[in-house]
């Protein structure tokens, strides 16, 4: 782990550490420097693999004051400097009792502005400069971004937080390569010509459909579980934040949670093993997460795993009722959006054009990169200057600092998830 002016060593406090920590204005702080070890903290396996993260800059510790992510607060003083505080955009509760804490940071875009976007398409609000929060009792889980930085907050066992600078240009690979050459290059099979065929009437450029609901049965491998301080937070973080790039881009949809589940699995090293013994109905693998996921009516299924060799790969491009399954590793699952993009791909959308040309099944089906390398939508691989991976799907219909988010022709992530709503929310 690189030493950084973000690092904070742990027992001492850091003479030139995150801004956090630099004198608020009014109101108390969410986050507060930890001053002392935390017992147990070297044995401590959720902290042990955020500091052996190859994507962690900086890790410092800190107390949290879990009571100000409610439905009550308006804003929080995070301390980030001159975009210290974080203004409300919505928050929820779950069904679980966590709740979901979602803002701007730095500046209140307000309702008037989100009535212009509507109208004009150029976005509302600042995906570098964003925060979402999801409490579970006195555990906080979050991505915050800071002027385009990607920050983690996440609960340790051993008691505290720590928040983790990261780089993104040090993320895994999207996917293992050789598994998306065999599972997705599949630009003429029957399978990804029948899921277009049996959508529901495709919906042209900027006409609404009515809103679907996709279930996500999501389970864990007791490796991811024991890499994670708060495995549930992270789940509902990784719902929430994908139902937030939905709701960004005007896609119709709400990704529901139907069911954790925590699997007695010892994980291969493969992605696609491990992807197929959780597809498998009657491999002797995971094989009741199937019963679960009948019961509970769950559209498509999540394996959360820790194989930070890539961040995440689904079965293919397009799905069906028995195909509808991801493997994802946990540490890209939120704030990096691997959990939306492996359900985007099984929704067909595919990459951005440079990356993976194919056409099929949507030719129009596209991630994006900014013309400008200044960012790229959920889709999308990384740009030559390593361009941040924003909440949005590609939508020729947006604009974000007056570039447009997409094209017509082969930048139209939205359009396709809209078209394949339907089909994938009756899987169950």
């Amino acid at each position: 782990m690189k030493r950084s002016s973000l690092f904070f060593a742990v027992g001492a406090v850091a003479a030139v550490g995150f801004a956090a920590f630099a004198t608020q204005a009014a109101g108390t702080p969410l986050l507060t420097a930890t001053k002392a070890t935390p017992a147990g903290l070297t044995a401590d396996a959720s902290y042990r693999a955020l500091a052996a993260d190859r994507a962690t800059v900086s890790l410092q510790l800190v107390q949290a004051d879990a009571s100000q992510i409610d439905a009550k607060t308006d804003r929080i003083q995070l301390g980030l400097g001159d975009a210290g505080t974080a203004y409300l955009r919505s928050v929820t509760q779950n069904a679980d009792g966590t709740v979901v804490w979602s803002g701007t940071l730095g500046r209140d875009f307000g309702p008037l502005a989100r009535m212009k976007s509507a109208l004009d398409g150029e976005i509302a609000d600042d995906p570098k400069n964003s925060v979402i929060i999801v409490r579970n009792g006195d555990k906080l889980t979050g991505t915050i971004r800071s002027n385009g930085e990607l920050y983690s907050l996440r609960p340790l066992r051993s008691g505290g937080h720590a928040l983790v600078r990261v780089d993104e240009a040090k993320m895994p690979a999207d996917h293992p390569e050789a598994d998306y050459k065999r599972l997705f290059e599949q630009a003429t099979s029957a399978r990804l010509r029948s899921l277009r065929d049996t959508d529901a009437v495709e919906a042209a450029p900027g006409i609404a459909k009515a809103n679907a609901i996709i279930r996500v049965l999501v389970a864990y491998t007791p490796s991811a579980r024991s890499a994670v301080g708060d495995i549930t937070g992270l789940i509902n973080l990784a719902v929430a934040e994908t139902n937030q790039g939905y709701s960004n881009s005007g896609v119709a949809i709400t990704l529901q949670l139907a069911s954790t589940v925590a699997v007695t699995y010892t994980e291969s090293g493969s992605f696609s093993t491990d992807l197929s013994r959780f597809r498998g109905t009657t491999d002797g693998y995971m094989d009741s997460i199937h019963t679960t996921r009948n019961s509970t009516a769950a559209d498509v299924g999540v394996l959360i795993i820790n194989n930070s060799s890539s961040c995440g790969l689904a079965s293919g491009i397009g799905s069906s009722a028995s195909t509808a399954f991801a493997a994802v590793h946990y540490s890209c699952a939120t704030g990096y959006y691997s959990f939306g993009h492996e359900i985007g791909h099984l929704q067909s959308a595919r990459h951005d054009p440079a990356t993976d040309p194919s056409t099929s099944p949507y030719a129009y089906g596209h991630g994006y990169r900014s013309p400008t390398s200044a960012w790229r939508t959920i889709m999308a691989y990384a740009c030559s200057n390593n361009c941040a991976r924003i909440n949005y799907w590609s939508n020729p219909a947006k604009t974000y600092n007056s570039q447009a988010m997409g094209t017509t022709a082969t930048s139209h992530n939205q359009r396709v998830l809209n078209n394949t709503a339907a089909t994938v929310s009756a899987f169950r």
